[in-house]
């Protein structure tokens, strides 16, 4: 990034480039906030100067453009005192090198800032930059990428808003063109007097810096607040969590599921689903209840929606293991009797088959 210009006092000017008539013509100032500035006064009766009732200063040499060329300029007026006039003023201008017409300047026509643009060809383009205001600063940036060709580009911001913005066509003139500030107030010569209004034109000039092609909108912009549309970040996913594994033995047959810590970074969860490994689902709320589970391995897939509609996902296994067995069944002895009767009246005792 590279600034060529920064103004701080007169005398930083070309002052062979000053164009006006009277002692307070042009003067060192501040403005309300203090940062020094130019102060510019022109009335009707001020005398001829260059061809024209005028009050201008020149920038310095080193910043003058050729036919092609990239410059960025800042700068903040504010006007003390400029009736409206259905007739046109420069108050600042890229003044020509080859003697037709200033290829670029600001203008005020009928309480309307305005950028000109103007070629041989097209004549006078002009492009509306907004509403003349009276006693307030007012911060205009300028980016030009001056061309004879239809390549050029003009952009201008003021007070931070973006008002003109026009590519691929000719700012430009041969030979180039250099800058000058100030009040060109041509409808008031008093050989051509077109003008009906006579008050005087009290302004001023502060904060100009001009930058090349390597420079910036931040680099020249006179304390102006950028608007800056807001950034779009992607959406980010939710990230969704069904939980840890489980294991439960039987005849323990149901289990419950939490998802309840899933996540969302830039917004909020808006959905859950529950689904087996087959796609069915099972729930459609954080937490999920399972029942009559029997010997097995089973898996269960979260998927969770945020308010902007991306989904994420994360799966859970249940592990049922079987029951323990049985206890095998005690054996407790067992006495075994048995009487045995004869037809001849006698009888045998046998217990556990010993007779006795």
């Amino acid at each position: 990034m590279a600034i060529l210009f920064a103004q701080k006092k007169l005398s930083d000017f070309r002052l062979t480039g000053h164009q006006y008539c009277c002692p307070d013509s042009l003067q060192d100032g501040t403005l309300p906030d203090g940062t020094p500035c130019i102060k510019y006064l022109l009335r009707p009766t001020d005398a001829r100067v260059s061809g024209s009732i005028r009050a201008e200063a020149e920038y310095p040499a080193g910043v003058d453009v050729g036919e092609e060329d990239e410059r960025w300029y800042g700068l903040t007026f504010f006007f003390e005192q400029y009736d409206k006039d259905p007739t046109p003023e420069s108050i600042f201008q890229f003044h020509d090198n080859d003697g037709s017409t200033p290829p670029g300047s600001i203008q005020v026509n009928n309480g309307r800032l305005l950028y000109m643009r103007a070629t041989k060809k097209e004549g006078n383009t002009p492009y509306d930059i907004g509403a003349l205001e009276l006693n307030k600063n007012v911060n205009i940036v300028i980016h030009v990428k001056w061309s004879i060709s239809a390549i050029g580009i003009v952009e201008v911001w003021k007070d931070g808003v973006k008002v003109v913005s026009k590519q691929n066509v000719v700012t430009n003139c041969s030979k180039g063109n250099y800058g000058k500030c100030g009040i060109n107030k041509w409808s008031w010569d008093k050989d051509t007097l077109w003008s009906t209004i006579k008050t005087p034109r009290r302004y001023s000039i502060g904060n100009l810096k001009i930058g090349d092609a390597k420079s910036s909108y931040n680099e020249v912009a006179p304390g102006a607040v950028v608007v800056v549309p807001p950034v779009v970040l992607p959406n980010q996913a939710p990230i969704a969590n069904a939980g840890a594994d489980q294991t439960i033995k039987l005849p323990l047959n149901d289990i419950v599921l939490d998802g309840s810590g899933s996540t969302d970074k830039d917004g909020k969860i808006v959905s859950y689903r529950w689904s087996a490994q087959n796609g069915v689902t099972l729930g459609t709320s954080a937490s999920l209840q399972l029942n009559d589970l029997t010997e097995g391995n089973y898996k269960y897939i979260l998927t969770v929606t945020d308010d902007k509609g991306a989904t994420g996902t994360d799966d859970v296994s249940v592990t049922v293991l079987a029951a323990d067995p049985l206890p095998a069944p005690k054996i407790t002895s067992t006495i075994t009797t048995v009487e045995i009767y004869f037809d001849n009246g006698a009888k045998e005792f046998w217990v556990n088959g010993v007779k006795q």
